[in-house]
């Protein structure tokens, strides 16, 4: 007898099983995955917009003590004479990122006391008792926070001269104004001005954390010129500005914020423009990348009874935790 090798094939069944739980792992897959593209294409971008906002609110306030501060410190200086006290202005330079998502938003800091960039000066004759003299003073410096805003605009804010400045593409702005006053004195005006200079090297620091601008004051003084229209008076001398006007001239890479501020604030003072004060403008670089030029306010000395120049020289330090170095 005859035994057979042959052997009887099970017939394999389908294990729906394992099927069931292969799709469940990749359809809970697919949906935190839509989750997370949600959330990182649309959440995380106004998340971080509201981030870079919420910075530039603070660096605007910050900026706002500085001048504050350095305002204080001029007051006091004319009043008592210069004291060797710094005065330290924490600057945060950069906006929080989203943990694991988004990086934070750089911002760069810069101190410039190079005159090139940013100076501005007065002149006007007078009549000094001798004969006709000229007075001429100047000024120069700007601290700079560059904020490189991915989500919110991009932003620049400037300490220029005690005026802030706010730059961005779509323009510019004085944010908050510098020490022009007009004081009505019937029929004429009493007139004051400060000149603002910085002493120091150039400095900058780029990052996310908070820097501090650390300011000193060496010296403040204010002259008062009284009865404008005689002392500033005598004919014109050749060489030498008109003797009609008292010009502040500002050389600046924020021409368009200077000439709306001059523009507004005599207007706003009741000022006619083409008779008691005019404005002009002359470019000196013209990059548009790197603008530079001479905004010349010019104000009629027959309307002012007496003007008030306020000079002040400030140390100005970058420095981290307030300690210089």
């Amino acid at each position: 007898m005859v035994k057979s090798n042959r052997h009887i094939m099970k017939k394999l069944s389908w294990d729906d099983s394992g099927v069931a739980s292969t799709v469940g792992t990749i359809m809970a897959l697919m949906i935190f995955l839509t989750f997370l593209s949600m959330f990182t294409n649309q959440y995380v971008p106004v998340w971080m917009e509201d981030n870079e906002a919420a910075h530039m609110n603070v660096v605007e306030s910050q900026f706002s003590n500085l001048k504050w501060s350095m305002d204080i410190q001029m007051m006091l200086g004319m009043l008592y004479g210069s004291s060797e006290v710094a005065i330290y202005t924490p600057i945060t330079m950069g906006a929080q990122g989203v943990p694991m998502f988004a990086s934070p938003t750089l911002g760069q800091l810069t101190v410039n006391p190079n005159p090139q960039y940013s100076r501005c000066n007065v002149e006007f004759l007078f009549n000094s008792g001798g004969g006709i003299s000229q007075k001429w003073e100047n000024a120069s410096g700007t601290i700079k926070l560059y904020a490189a805003n991915r989500y919110y605009v991009q932003q620049t804010l400037v300490y220029e001269n005690d005026a802030i400045i706010l730059d961005q593409n779509e323009g510019e702005l004085v944010k908050v104004p510098s020490q022009l006053v007009l004081r009505r004195e019937g029929a004429r005006y009493h007139m004051a001005f400060t000149l603002v200079s910085m002493i120091g090297n150039n400095q900058s620091y780029a990052g996310f954390d908070t820097r501090g601008v650390q300011t000193l004051l060496r010296f403040a003084q204010g002259t008062t010129y009284e009865d404008a229209q005689t002392n500033m008076s005598g004919g014109a001398v050749d060489g030498l500005p008109d003797n009609n006007f008292i010009y502040i001239n500002q050389t600046t890479q924020y021409g368009d914020a200077w000439y709306a501020y001059f523009n507004k604030t005599m207007a706003d003072y009741g000022l006619n423009k083409g008779t008691q004060f005019d404005i002009s403008r002359t470019t000196i670089i013209a990059d548009p990348q790197d603008p530079l030029e001479k905004i010349s306010l010019r104000i009629q000395t027959n309307i002012i009874s007496s003007f008030t120049l306020n000079t002040a020289y400030f140390d100005i330090l970058l420095s981290e935790s307030g300690v210089g170095g």
